[in-house]
């Protein structure tokens, strides 16, 4: 794979070079990232970025020219002898470092790194968000292109679409929450959260199929308390003939549904009172105090 040594210069004075890089993208495309990187402070070369902001304060763009082409193999070596030989012509270059791998990774002493948090600390608020609103007025006007439209689109909708984890980020997913600890304010808010709400007939099913999937099976101490609480709610249904005869008494509306094969939802209308019988028989539940109330509809 070859790739392209290139010079930066001023276009007012294009012979007098400012600026030697190295890259595997075209000319053009470069220099569009210089100017991105120079607009939102991004590079770290300070020097650099301001050469090309001076530049873009005069409406004009600054002058990329190709150098020569190489190997990439032998890149680094070629970045250091121009940036060498450049110096050493005269020319006051702004690259920050000798160029080759240490281009663009210049390391800071223990001392700087601590000078620099101390500095960001001291800076108000409102210096903050001043700078985020420079990078922001920096993008203004700029326009994707139809295909990368494409994939953002594509990627927001569905980011992980045909993506599958590994077992091993599996296994390092499920330790990460096994040894997450859960505050007691989130533990007591999680628990008052579904107070009250109903969760529906299909999502009931859902959450039951996925736990039986998963091999859950409920204790017999549980399903003894299911069953209680399913007692005390249970109300007793009595059914009559059209002359208002008891023929049965059944131990809820299931029961009734199960044992006559009439639909739950009839029977339960007619021992509601919201019509008069369903499937030739009246319903009436056992502690209604006044059964022979008339109903609404007939």
């Amino acid at each position: 794979m070859k790739k392209v040594i290139y010079t930066l210069s001023d276009p007012r004075d294009i012979n007098n070079i400012r600026y030697i890089g190295i890259t595997k993208n075209t000319l053009e495309r470069r220099l569009i990232q210089h100017i991105s990187d120079a607009k939102c402070r991004i590079n770290c070369n300070r020097h650099l970025f301001n050469f090309i902001r001076n530049i873009l304060k005069n409406e004009l763009i600054p002058h990329i020219e190709f150098l020569e082409e190489v190997s990439e193999s032998d890149c680094e070596n070629f970045e250091i002898y121009y940036i060498y030989q450049f110096r050493a012509w005269g020319f006051d270059l702004v690259n920050t470092s000798e160029g080759g791998r240490m281009g663009g990774v210049k390391k800071h002493t223990l001392e700087t790194k601590e000078k620099i948090k101390e500095s960001l600390r001291n800076k108000s608020k409102e210096w903050h968000e001043m700078r985020l609103e420079k990078i922001k007025l920096s993008r203004t006007g700029f326009k994707h292109t139809e295909e990368s439209k494409k994939k953002i689109s594509k990627n927001n909708k569905k980011p992980m679409l045909g993506k599958h984890p590994s077992a091993e980020t599996r296994k390092k997913m499920s330790l990460a929450q096994k040894e997450k600890k859960i505050s007691e304010k989130t533990l007591e808010r999680l628990k008052t959260m579904n107070i009250g709400r109903k969760m529906s007939k299909s999502s009931s099913e859902k959450r039951w199929a996925t736990l039986r999937k998963n091999g859950y099976s409920v204790s017999e101490e549980t399903k003894k308390r299911l069953s209680d609480s399913s007692e005390k709610r249970r109300k007793a249904v009595l059914q009559y003939d059209m002359n208002k005869n008891l023929i049965n008494i059944h131990l809820s509306i299931r029961d009734a549904s199960r044992n006559t094969n009439i639909n739950k939802s009839s029977i339960s209308q007619s021992c509601n009172k919201k019509v008069k019988f369903s499937s030739g028989f009246i319903w009436r539940f056992e502690d209604d105090k006044n059964p022979w109330e008339i109903p609404l509809k007939g």
